[in-house]
């Protein structure tokens, strides 16, 4: 080896021992301490110390991770990171862990994905919250929804709920996500009276209609996806509705779809429709997903001046789609494949 190649291996070695010098020994139980993403086996009170002092000056852009196997005492530990807004445990959580994690003052965000019970007495404090996600919760009452003043964002997927009628009049729910739960035609009545209902996802219920929806006109987002509708006529009542999913639905007819002069993206995936005529001369139409229907004529698409995007069925010819492509070629276009 020259002694180029030995200084500079020297150089190499010293550098890496530095790097290996400057990183600090994380405490037991943090697994890792990234730029965002905090991740906590177990939070002991050195853990505590060592997470204050070198996360509270950026907290507001952290959030910590509790894997599976956290307990009680993790839990209440977080009470002490007054900088933390954003929580969200991977794994089971112990018995009366949302009653600890309610104390944490500055949180923002809590995301819990296992089964927990959730009830009025689990959900005492979260003053701060504006954004709460559950997955399989076993909820008893949705009452204390009333005590969050700054509650934005609710998703309770694959729950089993009480129905809706504590979210009645809920003066700060934008977004509000029930997909996969027990909802029925009968649990919707209640959402008309939200005034900032922005986002609604009622996809793999057990809803069959969109008529109480007639009146939520602040509704931008709607998504329906796996449901048994046949009759979009609601949504004509919906004169900022922009996202709209219908994939996996029983829906023929778009005629509806002609007052939505806001739609921006749209998609059919596996539904029956066959014709996108009354799709003709949407303004802001910017992506369409019409995949696997019986879609054979793609003539309206010229008329939408936003389109950006389309996936067309394997039905459309060759040559239909290239002379499309061809004429419009700023437009992604996307076709699926034949079945074998």
């Amino acid at each position: 080896m020259s002694s180029r190649a030995r200084l500079l291996l020297l150089v190499a070695l010293g550098a890496a021992l530095l790097a290996l010098a400057a990183k600090p020994v994380l405490p037991a139980g943090i697994r890792s301490v990234g730029i965002v993403t905090i991740q906590v086996d177990h939070l002991t009170d050195a853990g505590v110390t060592f997470l204050n002092a070198t996360c509270a000056n950026d907290g507001d852009r952290r959030r910590v991770v509790l894997s599976a196997g956290a307990t009680l005492a993790d839990c209440q530990n977080l009470a002490q990171l007054t900088w933390l807004r954003t929580v969200s445990a991977e794994g089971s959580l112990p018995p009366d862990c949302l009653v600890a994690l309610g104390q944490v003052k500055a949180l923002k965000t809590l995301a819990v994905n296992s089964a927990v019970t959730v009830n009025s007495a689990a959900m005492v404090g979260f003053a701060s919250l504006e954004s709460l996600a559950f997955v399989q919760p076993r909820v008893e009452d949705l009452d204390w929804v009333a005590r969050l003043p700054h509650l934005r964002t609710l998703s309770l997927r694959n729950a089993t709920l009480p129905g809706l009628k504590a979210l009645a009049g809920n003066p700060t729910l934008e977004k509000l996500v029930l997909y996969g739960g027990n909802v029925t035609d009968a649990d919707l009545p209640p959402l008309a009276s939200l005034p900032h209902l922005q986002n609604l996802d009622i996809a793999s219920t057990a809803v069959t209609t969109l008529a109480p929806l007639t009146t939520c006109t602040t509704l931008t987002a709607l998504s329906c996806a796996n449901l048994p509708l046949t009759d979009l006529t609601p949504l004509a009542n919906l004169p900022h509705l922009q996202t709209l999913q219908l994939g996996y639905t029983r829906v023929t007819d778009l005629s509806p779809l002609k007052a939505c002069r806001a739609l921006h993206t749209l998609d059919l995936h596996k539904s029956p429709v066959a014709s996108l005529a009354p799709l003709t001369g949407l303004p802001d139409l910017q992506s369409l997903t019409c995949s696997d229907t019986q879609v054979t004529d793609i003539a309206v698409l010229p008329t939408l001046p936003s389109l950006k995007s389309v996936y067309l069925p394997y039905a459309i010819p060759a040559d239909t789609v290239a002379a499309y492509q061809k004429a419009h070629p700023t437009v992604r276009v996307e076709q699926a494949a034949k079945p074998r």
